[in-house]
Order: structure tokens, then C-alpha cells, then sequence
């Protein structure tokens, strides 16, 4: 009988593995270099200009105002009320309407009050206060005026000597005194008495040919003298000083100011 046992299949000779050769060392991977520090980095880009610094407001500022006239009170209260009022809405002597409005012409006046909604009784003040210190500034000019003519010996006599004054004083000379006798009061009386002792000594009493002409704008050599005679320039200005020294009301019976009127009667120039 045939050999039923299975017989394991005989197993195939197993070959030896062959030997692992040997691998060469890997050689380690270089970290990634820093970009910065390389050599071959192109320039960084310049920096960005600034920008212009933005104003903090785009608002135009206004003009300083002018400074707001203030009236120093003179004397008359209604003038005094009513420049104090107009004076609060930008009225001053430099006002158009100031002018006109010393010399009786309201109307300029009249506009810059309606214009300003201020109340008309203070421009009724104003024109009050006119009146007023036209009145009295004719008041004292008249008595100014008698002053003089009783001084002079007339009005004859003061004709004769403001005549004699034109035909021998040049234009700037015969300019200052009419300024001074136009200035009123004692300045009025003072150049008034002046040009007629003046006359008297110069015009009146010569009688030769040519009329003597002691008009000279030019200073004496010797004018700084106590007794040195005074050209009328020098006369003016010693007369200035002795009004700021006494003032105008003593200076009638000043000694010193008669002196200076002998001083002057005495230039021959």
C-alpha cells in the first residue's frame, strides 16, 4: 500500500542575506541662513518722507480790533454823555462825521446814529453841547478881541499895525503870528502886544524913506546873552518857555517877560 502519509514539501534552502554594505555619512543640512546677514542682499528701500505737518485749524483768523476810543470828560455834560455813548459804538475824533459835527453839520452824525441803533435823545445832547461851547468860545473871543483893541489903542491903530506886519514879515513869519492870534486868549493877547510894541518901536515913530524891517528868521549870534537882543524866532521860543514856567496867567505882569519884550524891540536884524 502506498505510503498515504503526506510528506511535508521539503523546504527550499534559505539564503543568507547579504551583508549591508556600509553607507557613507549623510552630511547634515546647513540651517537656512539669516537673509539679513547675507552678503548678497540687495539695499533696503529709503525710508518714506515725512509728510507736512497738517495745521491744526484751517480757520483764518480775524483782524485784531482797533482799540475803542474812550472820551476824556470835558467839562460838559452833555457833550460828555453823548461822546461816551457814540464812543461805545466806535465814534471817535477821527470819524467822518466829527468834523462836520464841531462845525454844525449834523448829517453824517445823524446817519452814524441811526446806523447804530443809538437812542436820538443823545444826539439831541450833542446838538445842545454845540451850542454851548459856540456860545462860549464867542463869549471869550470877544473879550479877547476888547482885551486887544484897548491894548493897541483901537481898531484904527491895530489896522495900522497888522498892515505894517504884512509889508515887512516874510510868508512863514506872518503863517506863525496869525496861528497865535488865532489861538485865542492869552496867547492872543501876548502876539497882539508884541506886534504893536513891535510897530511902535519899528514903524510907527521912523520916519525915514524905507520902513525898518526887524523881522529875521534867522537866530542871533548872540542870543544866548540875558541882555542880547531877540530875533523874533528867538523871542517865540523864550516866550514858550517863560508861559511853561509861570503859565499864561502871570505872564502879563512878568518881569521877565517884559524883559524879553525889551530884548526884542533892541534886534536889528
Amino acid at each position: 500500500m502506498s505510503d498515504l502519509t503526506i510528506a511535508s514539501p521539503t523546504p527550499s534552502p534559505v539564503t543568507a542575506p547579504a551583508p549591508v554594505e556600509a553607507q557613507a555619512p549623510v552630511a547634515p543640512v546647513n540651517p537656512v541662513a539669516d537673509p539679513i546677514k547675507q552678503e548678497d542682499t540687495p539695499d533696503a528701500p529709503a525710508p518714506a518722507p515725512e509728510p507736512a505737518p497738517v495745521p491744526g485749524s484751517l480757520k483764518l483768523d480775524a483782524p485784531e480790533p482797533a482799540p475803542v476810543y474812550k472820551h476824556e470828560a470835558t467839562g460838559n455834560a452833555a457833550y460828555d454823555l453823548a461822546m461816551s455813548v457814540f464812543a461805545a459804538k466806535g465814534f471817535s475824533p477821527d470819524h467822518e462825521a466829527f468834523l462836520p459835527a464841531s462845525n454844525g453839520d449834523f448829517t453824517l452824525l445823524e446817519k452814524f446814529v441811526k446806523d447804530n441803533g443809538i437812542d436820538s435823545t443823545y444826539l439831541d445832547l450833542a446838538k445842545q453841547a454845540h451850542q454851548q461851547i459856540t456860545a462860549h468860545q464867542k463869549e471869550v473871543h470877544g473879550k479877547t478881541i476888547e482885551e486887544v483893541m484897548t491894548l493897541v489903542g483901537g481898531t484904527d491903530r491895530w489896522q495900522k499895525v497888522t498892515d505894517w506886519v504884512k509889508q515887512t514879515a516874510d510868508p512863514k513869519e506872518l503863517e506863525e503870528w496869525s496861528a497865535e492870534l488865532e489861538a485865542g486868549g492869552k496867547r492872543s493877547v501876548a502876539a497882539a502886544k508884541y506886534l504893536s510894541d513891535l510897530f511902535a518901536q519899528h514903524g510907527e515913530n521912523v520916519v525915514t524913506g524905507k520902513p525898518s524891517t526887524p523881522f529875521n528868521p534867522d537866530a542871533s549870534s548872540g542870543a544866548s546873552s540875558n541882555s542880547a537882543p531877540l530875533s523874533p524866532a528867538e523871542f517865540k521860543a523864550e516866550q514858550s518857555k517863560l508861559i511853561e514856567k509861570i503859565g499864561y496867567s502871570r505872564l502879563e505882569d512878568s518881569e521877565e517877560y517884559k524883559a524879553l519884550q525889551q530884548r526884542r524891540l533892541a534886534w536889528r536884524g
